[in-house]
């Protein structure tokens, strides 16, 4: 797994930014995935956005909860649909 652009997407989702609007972290999220992808592009690397892909929705998912204030995993309220 990229340990890098992981360490970077849980910095982007971590509690001391849960008071900021949800559009603004899932902008700062998602120019971050692109410039990964972009810079890796080139080569089999299809497992590696896989493990990025599973590790930012879990992320984004344990965020809206913890600004919610929601119990669990978030799988029901945040599902992928509501994350795409």
């Amino acid at each position: 797994m990229p340990k890098k652009v992981c360490r970077t997407i849980s910095e982007l989702t971590s509690r001391r930014w849960l008071l900021l609007d949800p559009a603004e972290r899932v902008g700062r999220l998602n120019r971050t995935l692109i410039g990964w992808a972009n810079y890796f592009f080139l080569g089999p690397v299809s497992n590696a956005y896989r493990a990025v892909d599973q590790h930012a929705h879990g992320r984004l998912r344990w965020w809206l909860c913890n600004k919610h204030k929601q119990p669990g995993q978030g799988t029901a309220r945040f599902p992928d649909s509501y994350l795409y």
